[in-house]
């Protein structure tokens, strides 16, 4: 039952210890951190430890406003798919640049993250 509003699931366990970094997707709507840098090769973790379902959306075609969304040059542009309350998306990002997400059911509302991946040293 906890599981179907949000309150249980993977997102509310300890990310594995290969995660680089974890964003929380939250009840206002909001990645946190909304920033993160991480090295090239590095996985991020996405939690939806919201009510909501989100996504994960690194496609210009996908956007309702394509200059929400930024990939560096080479970078495949994916999407998550809808991610249920309670449960996590992860990605390896091995490009270096700056990539630029948003939440396709809250893009309007400002739900739009930064990710720097910086060149593996």
């Amino acid at each position: 039952m906890l599981g179907a509003c949000g309150l249980g699931g993977p997102a509310h366990q300890p990310p594995p210890s290969d995660i680089a970094a974890v964003v929380e997707m939250t009840n206002g709507l909001n990645f946190s951190p909304d920033e993160i840098t991480l090295p090239a090769g590095g996985t991020v973790e996405w939690r939806n430890t919201s009510f909501f379902t989100h996504t994960i959306t690194v496609d210009p075609a996908r956007a309702s406003n394509p200059d929400d969304v930024r990939l560096p040059p080479g970078a495949e542009p994916f999407d998550s798919g809808e991610i249920p309350a309670g449960e996590v998306f992860r990605r390896r990002f091995t490009t270096p640049g700056t990539y630029r997400y948003v939440c396709i059911p809250h893009e309007g509302m400002g739900m739009i993250g930064t990710i720097t991946v910086e060149p593996a040293a």
